[in-house]
């Protein structure tokens, strides 16, 4: 179970239409530092998740979208410091 904290901020992605809300949150208990998730639609996905530092920048592997969000979420964090 996780609580939120307080939310981050609100990205417009201009990909689709996408806006993307971030969210502090706190466990209760430890997580996994990488799991995955299958899902069935479209004749099933299996996606790999991972938690990045936030202090640490992505790699040139990361998508473009997600480069973004980062960038994003930094600029949110910082300007709360």
């Amino acid at each position: 179970e996780a609580a939120i904290v307080r939310q981050l901020g609100v990205w417009a992605s201009g990909f689709e239409g996408q806006v993307w809300h971030f969210f502090l949150c706190e466990t209760a208990v430890s997580l996994p530092n990488q799991w995955t998730h299958f899902t069935t639609d479209g004749g099933g996905h299996t996606f790999a998740f991972f938690w990045q530092p936030l202090r640490q920048p992505p790699t040139e592997e990361w998508h473009p979208l997600f480069q973004n969000a980062w960038r994003f979420l930094q600029g949110e964090l910082l300007a709360t410091d």
